[in-house]
């Protein structure tokens, strides 16, 4: 089980960067504030993901989605995993797919227990390759409901928490 922190700082060209930034808002729809409640569609566990999260990514020309997902088991009462997944478009000047580092702030809502975990978001659109990449972190949380929100360390629109409940 691992916790991590990232950050990252680069600069570039401003015109092209709110170019994408204005196709990543064209691709979700506005921010909200509302919160999102789990599903729990896999069976022996619970399930819950924040919406699409529009995200400028690193690159003179690169945007796209961050996907935060997050799985409670009755085998691991006390913890959630949480992951990350990536969706750009653009071009990245690297030879290697667009990124950001994506992080999941969480918060027990029972326990008052809080932290955040870190990593890696990258990849093309779905169907424009096979470069996906992202990340998962298994967090020990305590039993409760944990409320969980999403950023990245690019420019990015907001997006509602989640909640997850843990056996």
């Amino acid at each position: 089980m691992t916790t991590g922190r990232s950050r990252h700082s680069r600069g570039g060209c401003v015109s092209i960067r709110v170019a994408v930034l204005g196709v990543a808002l064209a691709l979700g729809s506005g921010a909200g504030v509302a919160v999102a409640q789990a599903d729990p569609y896999v069976p022996g566990g619970r399930d819950a993901r924040i919406t699409d999260l529009p995200s400028v990514a690193y690159g003179p020309a690169c945007g796209g989605v961050v996907t935060a997902f997050a799985h409670t088991t009755p085998q691991h009462p006390d913890a959630v995993e949480f992951a990350v997944a990536g969706g750009f478009f653009g071009i990245s000047g690297t030879g290697r797919p667009c990124s950001v580092t994506a992080t999941i702030g969480w918060h027990n809502l029972t326990t008052g227990a809080h932290g955040t975990v870190s990593g890696p978001a990258t990849g093309n659109l779905p169907g424009l390759g096979e470069n996906q990449g992202g990340f998962a972190r298994t967090v020990r949380t305590g039993r409760g409901t944990v409320r969980f929100t999403l950023t990245t360390d690019r420019p990015h629109l907001p997006r509602p928490a989640a909640d997850i409940r843990t056996y």
